[in-house]
């Protein structure tokens, strides 16, 4: 049996297109669908209210905590399924998605598998599609395998929607529920140092729909850089996340610190100078490699400059909030939450 989980919140632009696509799907009978609202009040329950009549297989949960991590833990208490794969609404993906997923789980017997990434324009805008550029590139998402590609099955750190073997919850527990980000990676991490192995397959590919305007790609990047640093904080443990998350901190703070040292030591300026020129020369050549037709080449450097400083300037938000937090002794939630050996069944 295959328990997909589905985190949902205020999806109204993608839920109708989304459950279409689980009609789509090729299933096995003992395929259930497990939808995880939270409390969604534009418009989203309305319309899967009018569609669930065509599905046998489709459960809605509530979260009203509206948070991912505890969405799927949620979820995974509910599961029956010996498989448990999660989707998301703002992805579309092929028929085979879920057959495929299973297949390579069972054949290879990793205890993670998942496919590749490949970012689509929701709308066809010149900024839509310069953001998608940005998304499959080394210099926007540094060495995340399953948004650049394989050629082969490969280990890796981690997958997007993955499917994991339901054992895995038992033998490491469920996600932490303080981790608003980067909860799937955390989890992996733990996953691979319990010896478990996590496989990206190139055959399984589907497309996920990143933001299609400048001020969404923003408030997304700013607060996943933010989310980083309290993954460090509640973890204590540099192994919860990869290098990559760290580059757009240290390229915002050798770029702004030198400026503000500047006010009383000009020379200062120097190093703040260098990081600039070198940062505009790579995004000048590469926002010139990937510009088309579809997106002007200062979109594109848009796009990259938007995507690493908000993400940087995220980051730093996070370290003064670990700060203060640390220095007024509001460590109430620090306590990893729902970190159970066992499931209830």
């Amino acid at each position: 049996m295959i328990s997909v989980i589905i985190p949902c919140y205020q999806e109204r632009n993608y839920i109708s297109s989304f459950l279409d696509q689980l009609k789509s799907f090729e299933i096995c009978e003992d395929t259930e669908f497990l939808l995880i609202d939270g409390g969604s009040n534009d418009g989203t329950r309305e319309v899967i209210n009018d569609k669930i009549q065509f599905f046998s297989n489709l459960r809605i949960i509530e979260n009203p905590w509206q948070i991912a991590p505890i969405a799927m833990n949620l979820g995974i208490r509910e599961a029956r399924g010996e498989y448990i794969i999660r989707l998301d609404v703002h992805t579309k993906y092929p028929p085979d998605y879920l057959s495929k997923l299973t297949y390579w789980a069972r054949k290879t017997g990793a205890d993670n598998v998942g496919g590749i990434c490949i970012p689509g324009a929701l709308e066809n805008t010149p900024t839509a599609n310069a953001i998608c550029k940005v998304f499959k590139d080394r210099f926007g998402v540094g060495n995340s395998l399953f948004r650049l590609g394989v050629t082969t099955p490969t280990e890796v750190d981690t997958v997007q929607f993955g499917c994991y073997r339901r054992d895995v919850f038992e033998k490491i527990g469920l996600f932490d529920e303080r981790l608003a980000r980067v909860q799937d990676y955390e989890l992996n991490n733990r996953l691979r140092s319990a010896g478990g192995r996590i496989l990206l397959v190139p055959e399984i590919k589907y497309i996920y729909y990143p933001r299609s305007n400048y001020i969404s790609l923003w408030q997304n990047r700013y607060a996943t850089g933010k989310g980083i640093v309290m993954a460090l904080y509640y973890t204590g443990s540099f192994r919860t996340i990869n290098i990559r998350h760290t580059v757009p901190l240290l390229f915002v703070i050798l770029l702004l610190l030198p400026l503000f040292l500047a006010v009383l030591w000009p020379v200062c300026l120097i190093p703040s100078i260098f990081v600039f020129l070198f940062y505009v020369g790579i995004l000048t050549l590469r926002s010139f490699k990937l510009a088309d037709k579809q997106s002007s080449a200062w979109r594109v450097a848009l796009s990259f400059f938007i995507m690493h400083f908000s993400y940087g300037l995220g980051s730093i938000a996070g370290l003064f909030r670990v700060f203060f937090r640390v220095a007024l002794g509001n460590r109430k939630k620090d306590k990893m939450l729902c970190y159970s050996k066992s499931i209830n069944k």
